[in-house]
C-alpha cells in the first residue's frame, strides 16, 4: 500500500514538464521547481540504518527548492521517519487517514466510463481540479490537470446524459488497487453518487482480486468506514520550514 501511494505521486509528477526523478534507491525523490507538493517531494521510504545520511540529504534538497514536501506512511522504514524529519527542519502540514477494503464484488456494480483518449482525460482532469482546488490559483489548477492527463494512472467517471457527475483516479500496483481524487460535482452531492462510485471501484478491485486502498481527510474517514473500509494507517505530509 505504501508503494501504491508513492507511485501515485510519482506518476503525477512525471507528467509535469521539467520534473526529474532524482532518486529511487531507498525512496523516491522528484524535483522540478514547481512549488507544488505533487511536483517536488520524497516518498516511499525503505531505508537501512543508520538513517542520518538520508535525512540530511533531504534537508539539503529541501533548502534548494522554493517548496519541498515529504510524505511518510505507515509501512515506511524507519517507522519514525516523520519524527526524524521534524527534528531536521521540516514541519507537519497535513495528516491523512489510510483505509482499505477487500471482498467480493458488490452487486449491482454501477457502470463507470474509462477515459482512454487525451481529450477525455482532459475533461476528467479539469472536473477533478474544479472540485479539489476551486480556491487555488489558476496556475496550480492547470498544473494538476496537466499532471493528471499525462500520468499513467487510470481515470473513470459516472456520467448522466453526457455530463460528468463524479470521477476517480485509479493506480494499480502488485499489492493493491489505489483510488485517489474521488470526487462528485458539488451541486450533486448527498444524492448517493459518491457511494455509487465507491461501489464501482470495489468492483474493479474485486475483479483484479486486489484490496482497494484510499486515503482521505480525517473528517471523511467515518463515511468510508460506513462503506465497509477499515483503518489501515496514516500519511503525514511534511514541508520544509518556511516554504
Amino acid at each position: 500500500m505504501r508503494d501504491n501511494t508513492a507511485k501515485s505521486y510519482v506518476g503525477l509528477a512525471m507528467g509535469l514538464p521539467g520534473t526529474r526523478l532524482v532518486r529511487e534507491d531507498g525512496f523516491y525523490c522528484v524535483v522540478g521547481g514547481t512549488g507544488f507538493a505533487f511536483g517536488d517531494f520524497a516518498a516511499g521510504f525503505d531505508l537501512k540504518p543508520p538513517f542520518l545520511q538520508e535525512v540530511d540529504w533531504l534537508a539539503r534538497v529541501a533548502r534548494g527548492q522554493d517548496a519541498f514536501w515529504v510524505f511518510c506512511s505507515d509501512g515506511d522504514r524507519p517507522k519514525d521517519m516523520a519524527q526524524r524529519l521534524l527534528k531536521s527542519g521540516f514541519e507537519l502540514r497535513q495528516e491523512l487517514r489510510q483505509l482499505v477494503w477487500q471482498g467480493e464484488a458488490p452487486g449491482p456494480v454501477p457502470k463507470v466510463r474509462p477515459a482512454w483518449s487525451p481529450e477525455r482525460r482532459q475533461v476528467l482532469a479539469e472536473f477533478a481540479t474544479r472540485q479539489f482546488f476551486s480556491n487555488s490559483s489558476g496556475r496550480r489548477r492547470s498544473a494538476m490537470a496537466l499532471a493528471t492527463v499525462n500520468s499513467p494512472h487510470e481515470l473513470y467517471s459516472l456520467d448522466e446524459n453526457g455530463q460528468v457527475e463524479a470521477c476517480a483516479m485509479v493506480v494499480r500496483t502488485p499489492g493493491c488497487l489505489g483510488v485517489y481524487n474521488l470526487c462528485v460535482e458539488e451541486s450533486l452531492r448527498r444524492r448517493g453518487l459518491g457511494k455509487s462510485l465507491v461501489t464501482a471501484m470495489k468492483g474493479l478491485a474485486a475483479e483484479a482480486d486486489l484490496p482497494l486502498f484510499l486515503q482521505c481527510e480525517p473528517s471523511l474517514s467515518p463515511w468510508y468506514l460506513r462503506q465497509g473500509f477499515v483503518e489501515h494507517g496514516e500519511l503525514s505530509a511534511l514541508a520544509w520550514r518556511g516554504s
